[in-house]
């Protein structure tokens, strides 16, 4: 039972965490945003068909990923293509920490989002990490009163996330 519940409520923040971040890429109001992002971490030239199209494709990617983890046939599959895609952006975030650039916006929260790469925002990383993980113990199928208590710790999750990312923006703040 409580594996089912740890497993239900990590499938649903992952599904609010990624949906949020793959429709962020996706809408065209945005664009201009994640060119510029793309071409900070990777030294690319701004404004190119290749990198709009490239953040399309990986807002889509989240989107699917966030969408599959929710369904017990493919939560294996999402979860473990979440993990992979948090150790990629890990990787890129302290990638760019070890370059020095420590004034760099992470991306995490979108154009919204006041979150620059630190170590911070690496612990966070794994913390999602490790909480997609959790995604991997067999969950309900069915929708009962467990169902509901999950989506209450998922909620509860949400809002510690929410909370801990302000506190990171404000500690950056001051330096």
């Amino acid at each position: 039972m409580m594996s089912t519940l740890l497993s239900d409520a990590s499938a649903l923040f992952t599904l609010w965490l990624f949906i949020q971040s793959g429709w962020r890429k996706i809408m065209h109001d945005n664009n201009s945003y994640y060119q510029d992002l793309i071409s900070d971490y990777f030294n690319l030239s701004n404004n190119t068909y290749n990198s709009r199209l490239l953040i399309k494709i990986i807002g889509l990617y989240e989107i699917l990923l966030s969408i599959s983890i929710i369904i017990p046939g493919t939560r294996t599959v999402a979860a473990i293509g979440v993990v992979f895609t948090l150790w990629i952006y890990f990787l890129i975030m302290a990638y760019q920490l070890y370059r020095g650039k420590t004034n760099m916006d992470c991306g995490c929260g979108g154009p919204e989002g006041k979150i620059i790469i630190s170590t911070y925002s690496l612990i966070r990383n794994q913390i999602f990490t490790g909480i997609t993980l959790l995604a991997l113990m067999p969950g309900s199928i069915t929708f009962n009163a467990l169902s509901i208590l999950s989506l209450s710790i998922a909620m509860i999750v949400i809002l510690i996330n929410l909370c801990v990312e302000q506190l990171i923006a404000n500690t950056q703040l001051k330096y």
